[in-house]
């Protein structure tokens, strides 16, 4: 659940680059591995987003907040997914 709430916490603080706005690119990086072989997995997906006319603090704010771990086991497989944000400032 936590995923699809970030999700749409970054829509609501992402924009466009246009001339006059002040944007910064911020890199999201998800891994989600398995404690037993498992098709499809280790698995890495990465998304950027652009945060506009928003200070210093605020984007390192959005990088302290945009990264943690979940672990869940579903039919005896331990999934375990970790995302980390990275801005370029």
């Amino acid at each position: 659940m936590k995923p699809f709430i970030l999700i749409i916490f970054l829509f609501l603080f992402s924009c466009t680059k246009s001339e006059n706005k002040n944007c910064i690119v911020c890199k999201i990086t998800y891994i989600m591995t398995t404690d037993v072989p498992v098709e499809g997995y280790p698995a890495t997906t990465t998304m950027d987003v652009e945060l506009c006319n928003q200070t210093i603090e605020q984007i390192k704010q959005f990088e302290v907040t945009n990264k943690g771990s979940e672990v869940a086991v579903i039919g005896g497989v331990t999934y375990s997914s970790s995302y980390s944000t990275k801005c370029e400032y």
